[in-house]
């Protein structure tokens, strides 16, 4: 019986979250329903430095190697994470410093979004908790 509500509740998630690999997280505050692709993409690139709504963005991500952060620079950006740091280091030579801010860990992305308005995190769909509102990306 228990073994069977596993099964459900995975299936479920995976359903939830596209079987993306990642999920987009933002504090309980953000008025903010959806994320539309084109507009994280900007927002992680740092072509997009404010919500729609109004409010700086701040964009937080684990380090690489997290298989959350490959599996959104490869599914959004289109980008490896080698492609992804040159294309940081060019922008933040030409004077532009609107990259990510990397954290040490998903727990870590987790709690700066909680405690910011602005923040928006890429964490795996299992570290995102109920201190966080999950956007569905489309």
């Amino acid at each position: 019986m228990i073994k069977r509500i596993l099964v459900t509740l995975t299936a479920l998630a995976a359903s939830a979250f596209g079987q993306s690999g990642f999920a987009v997280i933002v504090s309980k505050s953000n008025p903010a329903t959806h994320m539309p692709k084109a507009q994280l993409r900007r927002m992680v690139l740092g072509d997009m430095t404010s919500w729609p709504a109004g409010g700086k963005v701040l964009v937080v991500i684990a380090t690489p190697g997290d298989p959350a952060r490959g599996a959104m620079l490869k599914q959004i950006c289109g980008m490896s994470e080698s492609d992804f740091g040159k294309y940081i280091s060019q922008k933040a030579f030409g004077g532009d410093s609107a990259a990510p801010k990397v954290l040490p860990s998903t727990a870590v992305v987790v709690k700066v979004v909680k405690l910011t308005p602005g923040g928006l995190g890429i964490v795996a769909a299992s570290d995102a908790d109920d201190s966080v509102k999950v956007l569905p990306v489309d």
